[in-house]
């Protein structure tokens, strides 16, 4: 068992279990959100029609979908980026449904202190559970960490993404996110 902790820190952990989790499902829907404006870029000139016809798109997939035919006949550099984002859209996708839809669950062990009554837990106290296809998978708060870093690169890789294929200039940050995500793929 670990070290105790007051119940200070067990409130401050508990809370800070719930942040993650609600800032990584919030910044997959900055994520999901902003490809109207990939769309938009993928077609060019035609902002009001392509808000238009995204708007239609209900659910990842014919989202996803629109961007690919929005990008038929572009540069293969492009498609080879888009290819590589849209699989990391799609995995972001699945961990926000398992993690919206998971069960936060207290996986630490009690422990009440003999010169106090505040009670303590061990250091793995908060833990959120889902059961797939695969089995079930758990996030710890590290794991959540890791989730909203990652989705936080992915947005930041779709702005950059969008200015690229619309002949805009991105920010360094952008694109740094961009070529660490897409490593391997021509974004030039």
């Amino acid at each position: 068992m670990g070290t105790g902790q007051s119940r200070q820190e067990v409130d401050r952990d508990y809370h800070a279990f719930f942040e993650l989790l609600g800032h990584f499902v919030t910044r997959y829907q900055s994520v999901e959100d902003h490809l109207a404006n990939v769309f938009s870029a993928a077609l060019g000139d035609h902002a009001d029609w392509s808000k238009a016809i995204f708007e239609t798109a209900r659910g990842i997939d014919p989202k996803l979908k629109l961007i690919d035919a929005g990008l038929i006949g572009a540069d293969e550099s492009h498609r080879e980026t888009w290819k590589a984002l849209r699989k990391l859209v799609q995995d972001a996708h699945e961990t926000r449904g398992s993690l919206a839809h998971c069960t936060p669950v207290s996986a630490g062990s009690v422990v009440i202190f003999i010169d106090s009554d505040q009670p303590g837990h061990s250091e793995n106290w908060m833990e959120a559970r889902k059961q797939t296809k695969r089995g079930e998978q758990t996030w710890k708060v590290e794991d959540l960490r890791v989730e909203l870093n990652r989705v936080s690169k992915l947005f930041s890789a779709l702005i950059a993404f969008g200015h690229i294929i619309s002949g805009e200039t991105s920010r360094e940050h952008l694109l740094a996110a961009l070529e660490e995500l897409t490593t391997g793929h021509a974004i030039a």
